[in-house]
């Protein structure tokens, strides 16, 4: 998600050994429940994050990320503009934050997310 100001929303994940990305920063977004379209599992995945209800989504793009040991994550990002109204609240990970995509860059990012990002704000009209 994004902001009038050309941030975008961050998310500190948890510090656990046993997840993707412990401690990384990434964007709110999670896992496709059998039978559930891309879109469908984005909407409720920032819902169950964030509180938030999504309006329009954009695909911003889609990839096979190689985690290694044979291990292949299908990922599909979108992009929704914020509608400055609904509150953000952080149910999952250890917080949320508006960033620039100078200072998001500069933050130990989950695995090849910074093209993703830098993808994300270069389609703001």
């Amino acid at each position: 998600m994004r902001d009038a100001q050309g941030a975008i929303l961050l998310q500190l994940r948890d510090d656990i050994p046993t997840i993707a990305d412990p401690g990384c920063w990434a964007v709110p977004g999670g896992g496709q429940d059998p039978g559930e379209s891309y879109e469908t599992a984005a909407r409720r995945e920032m819902l169950e994050e964030t509180g938030y209800t999504v309006g329009e989504l954009e695909l911003v793009c889609e990839r096979d990320l190689d985690r290694g040991n044979g291990v292949v994550e299908h990922q599909v990002f979108f992009v929704s503009d914020y509608d400055g109204v609904q509150p953000l609240e952080c149910y999952e990970g250890q917080k949320i934050e508006w960033m620039s995509i100078v200072d998001a860059c500069a933050l130990e990012l989950t695995p090849n997310l910074s093209p993703v990002l830098e993808r994300v704000l270069g389609r703001r009209t």
